[in-house]
């Protein structure tokens, strides 16, 4: 998507880096790297049920409502799952 953002915005081009850790160890690190102020990313993905431990304190997550509301109808709004006893 970076290529495809870059190829229609020219004038506003991105470098996209992404990094893949294990389930536990990207909120451990995201936690510790919050809390000690160095190297936190600039995006994430925080499992929602996760979410709450960043809220602790004074959360160090910065609202992009500004950016979102804009174009909120286009986006995923939430994940489901169906579980069934069978």
């Amino acid at each position: 998507m970076a290529d495809e953002w870059n190829k229609t915005h020219p004038d506003k081009k991105i470098q996209l880096e992404t990094t893949t850790y294990p389930y536990d160890d990207m909120h451990n690190k995201l936690l510790l790297s919050l809390q000690s102020g160095v190297g936190a990313p600039d995006i994430v993905d925080i499992e929602i049920s996760r979410f709450s431990n960043y809220l602790k304190g004074k959360p160090q997550l910065v609202e992009l409502n500004d950016i979102i509301d804009p174009v909120k109808d286009k986006a995923i709004q939430s994940f489901g799952a169906v579980a069934g006893n069978g």
